[in-house]
């Protein structure tokens, strides 16, 4: 090879790595500032609570946007974090697209929410309700399109209760939801179609497939069909304890529908099989008393009342 040629390929070769080197660099502090920018937006539409975005990567191709490292905390309680997402991709759904609406899609990579004790006394004790708290405008203000197509794969949630040797875990939780801007089926008094799929429990079975207004105000309503397969309720003694009922073993089979809705609370047991039960109830004045407190709660409740009706008991 020409000593002429090399030295212009050298050269050439130079400029190519100071171009990729440049593009890099300008596409980093971009997604840097990019990352500032939706952190310090999501914080300031949240009540309550904080939001750490550890990256973003933006592609205009297809209005595509990647948020990766997101953790949220409550600020009373900050341990442990009330939420954890690895990645979270927003894109442009074609298929809205193609009806004539202009929408987004989101795939959420292994969301965890761990959710303890004291957070939620602390969330029941606030009165702002937690839908009031900005969840919907701190998404907006990081995607300029309505997410129409929501997709979960991998999902888990966490409560601990007094015992943190017992916490209740739902697991590989995978979740489709279609149609969320009722672009479809807009006359629908439940217009998208949504089904879920989960481990309850470490050793049980969830699913669920049904049909929701995410649109709803003041929050969502949604109507199910449920099934549930050995799902055992040993670590809800803790929970059951304060209200008088010791559990001590039980495993439940079950398939119903759940409608809930600003307008409806309503619980359908097709079927219900207890298996192994062993439970104790103490009735005492304590717990009679406590009992009216909350019946007086629900009188000045605005909420429809539950209704649970079961057609079968085994």
């Amino acid at each position: 090879m020409p000593v002429w040629l090399k030295r212009t390929l050298l050269i050439a070769g130079g400029f190519v790595v100071l171009a990729a080197a440049a593009v890099f660099a300008v596409s980093y502090l971009a997604d840097e500032r990019l990352r500032a920018h939706f952190e310090r937006q999501m914080n300031e539409n949240l009540d309550g609570y904080q939001v750490n975005l550890e990256a973003v990567r933006l592609n205009p191709i297809g209005l595509s946007m990647n948020l990766e490292g997101l953790t949220i905390i409550q600020e009373k309680h900050p341990e442990p974090p009330v939420a954890n997402l690895d990645r979270a991709d927003f894109s442009l759904d074609w298929r809205a697209l193609i009806a004539g609406r202009l929408a987004g899609q989101i795939e959420m990579e292994q969301p965890r929410l761990h959710i303890n004790l004291a957070q939620l006394r602390e969330e029941a004790a606030d009165e702002k309700k937690v839908e009031e708290r900005g969840w919907q405008e701190a998404l907006e203000s990081v995607y300029p399109l309505k997410i129409n197509l929501w997709t979960i794969t991998d999902g888990e949630i966490t409560y601990i209760d007094q015992d943190p040797e017992r916490p209740l875990r739902i697991s590989n939780i995978s979740f489709t939801a279609s149609d969320i801007r009722n672009v479809a089926t807009p006359d629908d008094y439940y217009p998208s179609p949504f089904t879920m799929a989960a481990t309850v429990f470490d050793t049980g079975k969830a699913r669920v497939v049904g049909e929701a207004d995410f649109l709803a105000q003041p929050h969502i309503g949604v109507l199910a069909k449920v099934e549930l397969e050995d799902v055992t309720l040993d670590d809800f003694a803790p929970i059951l304890s304060r209200y008088n009922v010791f559990l001590n073993t039980a495993r439940v089979d079950a398939t119903g529908q759940v409608e809930y809705s600003p307008q409806t609370r309503k619980i359908s047991i097709e079927q219900l099989r207890l298996h192994n039960l062993h439970a104790d109830y103490i009735h005492t004045e304590v717990a009679q008393g406590q009992q009216s407190a909350r019946d007086a709660d629900a009188d000045d409740d605005d909420t429809p009342e539950f209704q649970v009706h079961i057609d079968q008991l085994q």
